[in-house]
């Protein structure tokens, strides 16, 4: 039994059609890291955490998925007089939590792979036209070719 694009389609909703997702940007000098908290509206953490506790915020291409989540848990309660701009910080997390949390994770999924930020920080109505559903096939056969290799202990990024 094969995977399709008709499955990824059906068990997802997401759009099969569209923009192919190609990444055409080049890392930033110092990683996607510090350009990914800017955007968002973060300041760059100047502590980091105890030896043993807990893990940076930051590397040179990944943000923490529970760092985010913890600097975010007080714009959940968004309601009718909340400020656009904050409403729509919190749906960019919220949007980079599921392309890189659940769509496209990582073996630890503690991570999300700052290469998905650009393509996620545009317009929305571009980011919406795009073919997630033929990203999202693609990402479970690379997974499954790496899988497949001798010596592989298990699928799941990087």
């Amino acid at each position: 039994m094969t995977i399709i694009l008709r499955d990824v389609a059906l068990l997802t909703g997401l759009p099969v059609t569209g923009e192919a997702i190609i990444d055409n940007s080049s890392k930033p000098e110092g990683g996607w890291g510090p350009l990914i908290l800017e955007r968002l509206g973060f300041n760059m953490p100047t502590t980091t955490p105890v030896q043993g506790v807990g893990h940076p915020p930051l590397t040179a291409g990944q943000v923490s998925i529970s760092w985010l989540v913890e600097h975010i848990q007080h714009e959940v309660n968004l309601g009718p007089d909340t400020p656009e701009d904050r409403v729509e910080r919190y749906a960019c997390v919220y949007l980079i939590g599921l392309v890189g949390g659940f769509l496209f994770p990582n073996k630890a999924n503690r991570w999300i792979q700052g290469m998905w930020f650009p393509l996620l920080l545009g317009d929305w109505d571009e980011i919406g036209g795009k073919s997630w559903g033929s990203a999202v096939l693609a990402g479970i056969y690379r997974e499954l070719c790496t899988f497949s290799r001798l010596g592989a202990k298990q699928a799941g990024g990087t």
